[in-house]
This record gives C-alpha cells, structure tokens and sequence, in this order.
C-alpha cells in the first residue's frame, strides 16, 4: 500500500481539533516501544461494543496520514498495484500531461497501453521517479550552491547589486 502526501492545499478545517486529538493519542502508543505500544491502541465499535488492537502497519499508516492532514495537505492512499493515467501521473510529478508523454516515450517512465491509445502507468512506478527527481534536484542544488562563496554581509552585497542595477 502507498500513501502520498501531496503539497498543502487547504488548512485542515474543522476536523483540525479531532486531528490534534488523535495524534495527541499516537505519540505514546507508537514511540516508546515500537510494535507492543502500538497493538494498545484499539478500534471500537459504538453499536455493538466490539474492540480490535490495530496492528502496527496501520497505526504507522493512521498517524502518517493524520500528521498530514493536520498540515493541510492532500493523501492519497492506493494499492501499491494501482494503475493510473498520465493526467494522474502529471498531476503526482508536478509536470505537465505531455511531459510525462515524452518521458514515457524515452523510456524514463514505464507505461503500458491496454488498449489502443491510452496508456496506463503503476503508481509505484510513478512514485519511484517522483523520488528520483527529488534526490536529483536535491544533488544538483547541493552542487551548484557549492560554487557560490558565503555571504558575510548580506546587506552590503544588496547595497553593491542596487548601484549596479
């Protein structure tokens, strides 16, 4: 299963308090001792009074996604088999639909068509690239701030960038 967390778009709402309380919850049941702490938190049914301990994996993925949501950002949560358009894929990149055309037709993104013309790609797959772009711009910005010298006087160097302007 994957869940992705997309830029913030919105601030939490009115679910922002019950947000706060579950993960007010959360940090005891899962810090502290790992997969134990985690099994005490349990679901219960109101109607019929019926108690489960919620595994680990969920716990993990129930914070995960309420952090997120506090900060008013998107998730989606989808099997980690899940097939998506290009449109889809776009919008998860932050590309334009015929970039991540032309990235499939390099070979960079794998796709597959079904049909005749449409072409599908595996969440997975999208997600991979998602993180290999971002380590690439992290090294590349890593790089090329290693070219400039530090700045001891900011307000002297705006000063000399005005009287050259």
């Amino acid at each position: 299963m994957t869940i992705h967390i997309a830029a913030p778009e919105s601030a939490a709402g009115p679910d922002a308090a019950a947000l706060t309380r579950l993960l007010a919850l959360m940090p005891a049941a899962t810090s502290a001792g790992g997969e134990q702490a985690a099994e005490q938190l349990r679901l219960t049914n109101s109607a019929s009074g019926g108690q489960v301990a919620l595994p680990p994996q969920v716990v993990n993925a129930l914070r995960e996604v309420a952090d997120a949501l506090s900060n008013g950002q998107a998730v989606t949560i989808a099997r980690d088999d899940a097939v998506i358009g290009t449109q889809r894929a776009a919008d998860i990149l932050g590309l334009s639909r015929p970039t991540v055309v032309a990235l499939i037709e390099r070979g960079e993104l794998q796709a597959h068509v079904p049909g005749s013309v449409r072409r599908r790609l595996r969440l997975a797959d999208v997600l991979a690239y998602k993180a290999e772009l971002f380590e690439c711009r992290t090294a590349f910005i890593a790089e090329s701030s290693a070219m400039f010298e530090p700045v001891d006087d900011m307000e002297q160097l705006i000063a000399e960038a005005r009287e050259h302007a």
